[in-house]
């Protein structure tokens, strides 16, 4: 129920964002889940995706979005309450099959955040905790983040800190041009081991770097 002016029209280009993540996320999930069923997907490595290039950009798109739909089950008018709070579950879903760990990380700062803003946080944060403590016994979901605390193949902070540790030795060979618009991909190859991930590279994913 936007109505027109201002909120008429943010109404309108969060309702077609949602429309587009909402058919975005249910091809990747329908993917994921095909994959799963058939057994040809395992959560150790990066999950499958369709339309995105990695699962990361599917949370990309999709978390932003959850956390205006939160916004608006928790603060908004009537309507948008109802469709925010629908789309905050679909999304959530979505973001839970995409596999993707810095997603879920993003969703748990999100819900985090919206909880603390709402004048009942305390209910919020205790069903928040509980939801992912229930989510954490889900096997594929538990698989897919204790990784990141084991020495295996599949573990990203491993292989990032391999990545970093490169892209420092790059800077110190080039401090002043570093690897330029394009070039980090074959100016880390001497740098970059491979040791943790067959992975190759376009940039140092670290904005400090």
């Amino acid at each position: 129920g936007g109505g027109g002016g201002p909120r008429g029209v943010a109404s309108l280009v969060a309702g077609g964002l949602c429309a587009a993540a909402a058919g975005a996320g249910r091809a990747n999930c329908l993917v994921v889940a095909s994959a799963r069923a058939n057994h040809t997907y395992d959560v150790a490595v990066a999950p499958p995706v369709v339309i995105y290039m990695t699962a990361n950009a599917v949370a990309l798109f999709i978390v932003p979005l959850v956390a205006v739909a939160g916004a608006l089950a928790l603060h908004g008018r009537r309507v948008e309450r109802r469709l925010g709070a629908i789309f905050f579950l679909l999304g959530a879903v979505i973001t839970f099959l995409s596999f993707s760990r810095g997603g879920y990380l993003a969703l748990a700062a999100v819900v985090a955040g919206l909880a603390v803003s709402h004048r009942r946080r305390s209910v919020l944060l205790v069903t928040a905790l509980v939801a992912a403590g229930g989510l954490a016994l889900v096997p594929p979901i538990r698989t897919r983040v204790l990784i990141e605390t084991q020495n295996v193949y599949g573990n990203t902070i491993a292989s990032r800190i391999d990545l970093w540790t490169a892209a420092v030795h790059l800077l110190q060979e080039r401090p002043l041009l570093g690897a330029g618009l394009s070039g980090f991909p074959q100016r880390i190859t001497p740098y970059f081991t491979h040791l943790h991930t067959e992975a190759n590279f376009i940039y140092p994913h670290n904005i400090i770097l």
